[in-house]
């Protein structure tokens, strides 16, 4: 089996593994094309990926969920309109999208202590432990691929 069509059916989204490979065959969402990027000194770290609720989506920023929300905020605005329920002439429900939505454009997780032990793009929260980690709340913002 090719190592695109291994990718499609096995679903894993693209990541440290790839890009290190710690395997021979790529089995990821890229169907090789960043299949040990790192191990050359000249490879660029792709950009993380990731399948929420079906969707696939690229990481948009990382920080502090305190400092995060601003921006948060400005992209869930800048989003078109969900849907519209029209009930009679003159009353039209308007539904928007929040960063909770399956399918939704932009999606906000918070990383796991793993997560930020592993990740080059979470470097800043590496090594913070307990409550200190979570009063910092390290927020991955994610923005749906097409």
């Amino acid at each position: 089996m090719n190592a695109y069509i291994n990718a499609i059916l096995s679903e894993i989204t693209c990541g440290e593994a790839c890009w290190t490979a710690q395997g021979d065959i790529c089995k990821c969402s890229c169907g090789g094309k960043n299949h040990a990027i790192l191990r050359t000194p000249e490879g660029i770290q792709p950009v993380r990926t990731a399948k929420i609720d079906g969707c696939r989506y690229e990481l948009l920023a990382v920080g502090e969920r305190r400092e995060l929300y601003p921006e948060i905020n400005r992209l869930m605005k800048a989003l078109p309109i969900k849907g519209t329920d029209k009930v009679t002439d003159t009353l039209i429900y308007t539904y928007h999208w929040q960063y909770t939505d399956r399918g939704s454009p932009i999606r906000v997780k918070y990383a796991t202590p793993i997560q930020a032990e592993h990740w080059k793009e979470l470097t800043q929260f590496k090594g913070l432990e307990g409550n200190e980690f979570y009063r910092k709340s390290p927020t991955l913002i994610w923005k749906k691929i097409e």
